[in-house]
């Protein structure tokens, strides 16, 4: 659900901008697909400790339930404001239901068998959204409203949780232990917080400049800006599929840096682009990149929490990078305002090469490298 609500929304940005773009409101447009984004930076930590507190599935029955509701609903709609709104309850439940599985995930395995299934959650989900995004696209070019039925999906997610996640928490079939919070500000983990706000807008920042970048260079309909985005999808659905492979043979901190160096080419071929068909290639380029992050990001979030404070951590790191886009349109906006797509991509870039830089000079610390030993 977190991928629907982040993955499919970038397919019906132009269909929403034809219907609602006064010619000064373009912050707005993007705060549709935003808007969502500030939602998980505030239930991704909130239900973390809920999580932790209440039982996996309690909250996760609920956040599914919300997602459903919220989300059809917007079919119903007439004003931009209200979209933006029910967005962000969309965020909300989509923090908390990210949050649930990583917890759920960080119980039931440790180390390669950890990768594997965190790779195979994003990957999976990123599928998911390849199947869907041609849909939504079609639907879109219906009518804007069409696309947000997708939002029904969360009935046979509601069914499956309620038949197949227990609520104990953590490990099955033990106590669990007594939830805690973080009791100053040195016991939260900073540094994973600060690099899921750069992870954020590489990996659902660029949905937002991607589209009109394929506009700038012909492609008009959403079916077509959809079709041209599927093998960014198929890239990143195999390469978060792939991460435990990945992760005998790299580090934390490795997996970090190859995959910023590679986000960074890919934007910055798409900014460059003259022709459809390069943007594609470098959206091929950049899913790669962000398939082989996003699983490491929450692998490094699990490796710097404990157990009783597992839900809170991946919290606060899921809102970090969910929040991320909100937070950074109010820079890459105006840039794109001024210079195009391609200016806002090009920054995009710079922020992939910063933090390949940060992270080759120790950024990580040794947390990272603790659980890099642990894995060997």
């Amino acid at each position: 659900m977190p991928a629907i609500a982040a993955g499919t929304v970038s397919v019906m940005l132009p269909s929403i901008n034809d219907a609602f773009n006064n010619g000064s409101n373009g912050i707005w447009i993007k705060s549709v697909a935003t808007a969502a984004g500030l939602g998980m930076m505030v239930g991704a930590p909130a239900s973390g400790f809920a999580i932790d507190r209440l039982g996996r599935r309690r909250v996760l029955l609920t956040a599914a339930a919300v997602f459903g509701a919220v989300g059809c609903s917007i079919t119903l709609m007439t004003q931009l404001w209200q979209i933006i709104i029910a967005r962000f309850f969309i965020g909300i439940a989509s923090g908390a239901m990210g949050v649930g599985i990583a917890a759920v995930i960080g119980d039931m395995f440790r180390g390669r068998h950890q990768g594997r299934w965190l790779g195979l959650n994003a990957g999976v989900a990123t599928f998911f959204v390849l199947v869907l995004s041609p849909v939504v696209g079609a639907m879109s070019d219906l009518g804007w409203r069409y696309g947000f039925a997708v939002y029904a999906l969360a009935i046979p997610v509601l069914l499956a949780v309620a038949k197949g996640i227990p609520n104990a928490a953590p490990r099955w079939g033990t106590a669990a232990p007594r939830a805690q919070i973080f009791t100053s500000p040195r016991s939260i983990p900073w540094r994973a917080i600060i690099l899921a706000v750069f992870m954020g807008t590489l990996s659902m920042g660029t949905a937002l400049y991607w589209p009109f970048r394929l506009r700038e260079v012909g492609i008009e309909t959403g079916r077509d800006i959809a079709l041209y985005g599927l093998p960014n999808i198929l890239l990143s659905g195999a390469a978060a599929l792939g991460y435990g492979v990945f992760r005998r043979y790299m580090s934390i901190t490795s997996m970090f840096v190859v995959g910023a160096c590679l986000s960074a080419m890919g934007l910055i071929a798409m900014g460059l682009a003259s022709k459809p068909a390069m943007v594609g290639l470098g959206l091929m380029v950049e899913g790669l990149a962000i398939g082989m992050m996003t699983p490491n990001l929450t692998a490094f979030a699990l490796s710097v929490g404990i157990p009783a404070q597992r839900g809170q951590t991946v919290g606060l790191v899921k809102g970090a990078l969910y929040g991320s886009p909100f937070l950074t349109q109010f820079i890459l906006e105006p840039v794109s305002r001024y210079g195009g797509a391609s200016a806002a991509l090009w920054t995009i870039a710079a922020m992939a090469i910063a933090i390949a830089l940060a992270i080759s000079l120790g950024a990580l610390g040794s947390a990272a490298r603790g659980e890099d030993a642990a894995d060997l």
